[in-house]
């Protein structure tokens, strides 16, 4: 995406913009100035639409299919990850707030995660919902706020400090959902699980 960015970026300071300039008839414009934020917007703005492309076109490979055994993940480069629904099974549920814009989400929207384990069996599916559909989610008062730890002195809330474990094992080894496969995870886990949120 970076070398997208700045591709396109290039070809906006270089070709597009002084094309346009000459098109529109603003010589009396800086050209350099013009250029520069042509160039970046340019870059941007294909960057933004690529990533987008991207990600309807190139499937991680990943696959989480629940069923009336219970979940596997089945990943491309490593051995797939079972839980059973006929053993216990412990859930960890939280949600952060996305404060920054990114290419996919919305400013505002949350991320929402659940840790599921099983013995040595762990799998952490996640999804970026829009508040209001977060609301309508059947067990939507289990998914606890992971509140940002920067510039917080002293020591963590013990609970805190196990939803940021969970949430760095999101980052490294999480499996992105749609939100609608999300909240039908979330109504199957419901159905099936008695002691969540406990």
């Amino acid at each position: 995406m970076l070398a997208v960015f700045v591709l396109a970026g290039l070809l906006g300071m270089f070709v597009v913009v002084p094309g346009l300039i000459d098109i529109l008839g603003l010589r009396n414009m800086p050209l350099l100035c013009l250029a520069v934020v042509g160039g970046v917007a340019l870059g941007a703005g294909v960057a933004w639409w690529v990533e987008r492309v991207l990600l309807k076109v190139w499937p991680s490979g990943d696959t989480l299919q629940v069923d009336g055994e219970g979940l596997e993940l089945a990943r491309r480069h490593s051995p797939p990850v079972a839980i059973r629904w006929a053993d216990r099974i412990d859930v960890q549920s939280w949600y952060f707030v996305v404060r920054r814009v990114r290419s996919w989400v919305p400013r505002g929207w949350l991320c929402l995660a659940c840790r599921l384990s099983q013995d040595e069996q762990v799998i952490v599916p996640y999804a970026f919902v829009s508040p209001s559909v977060a609301r309508d989610l059947p067990q939507w008062a289990g998914f606890k706020e992971l509140i940002s730890q920067q510039g917080t002195p002293g020591r963590a809330d013990p609970h805190q400090a196990r939803l940021l474990s969970a949430e760095k094992e999101r980052w490294l080894d999480g499996c992105e959902l749609r939100a609608e496969d999300f909240a039908d995870l979330i109504a199957r886990l419901d159905e099936r699980l008695a002691g969540w949120p406990g």
